[in-house]
């Protein structure tokens, strides 16, 4: 067998097992300042933004998030924004979706 036999076997097992799309790995990275993923701020206070750098995903979620901040996803950047609306400690999780791996979390 040749090598280019070799990949279209290899590419319709990955097609069939995967569901006709192979997912691609998830890469988040903290893009803001280091800190800014852990910050101690006053309630109704703007955090300052918090970015991740983003690959391989096609959205993101949150969770743990504090009312009055929120996460948004545009062009492969995490972005957490707002004023907190209630006291405490708040660990929080941005997690990736359309790819294999990529979650982080921070308090």
């Amino acid at each position: 067998m040749n090598r280019s036999l070799h990949f279209v076997w290899a590419f319709l097992f990955l097609s069939v097992f995967f569901g006709g799309r192979v997912q691609a790995q998830c890469t988040l990275v903290l893009g803001s300042a280091t800190g800014t993923d852990n910050q101690n701020i006053c309630v109704s206070t703007s955090l300052t933004t918090i970015v991740y750098n983003a690959t391989g995903s096609t959205e993101a979620t949150y969770q743990g998030l504090p009312s009055g901040v929120t996460g948004v996803w545009a062009n492969n950047i995490v972005t957490l924004s707002g004023s907190p609306t209630q006291t405490g400690t708040f660990g929080y999780t941005v997690s990736l979706l359309g790819c294999s791996g990529g979650t982080t979390q921070a308090t």
